[in-house]
């Protein structure tokens, strides 16, 4: 919060924020399928906090997949793939 803070208030923070956009990686630290993973925000969350952990960066992701917009407004035929986000 510090150094987005800084920066809001226009001041050079301490050093530059790591922002890295790290959504399915969560499944695979987990050992689940993205499927699995998406089906409880409890399980995002879990594996947000595992790869902040691991990887030491400053942001974790509270969103779920692009798709899951479409399926709130009705559309139900989501692809999941291991190999990339679903579709």
């Amino acid at each position: 919060m510090e150094l987005f803070g800084a920066l809001l208030q226009g001041k050079q923070p301490e050093r530059v924020p790591v922002v890295c956009k790290m959504l399915d990686q969560g499944a695979k630290e987990m050992g689940i399928s993205i499927e699995e993973y998406y089906a409880d925000g409890a399980l995002v969350a879990e594996g947000q906090l595992r790869l902040l952990k691991k990887y030491q960066h400053d942001v974790a992701w509270g969103i779920h997949y692009a798709a899951r917009n479409a399926e709130m407004l009705g559309a139900g035929n989501t692809i999941f793939s291991e190999s990339g986000p679903p579709n």
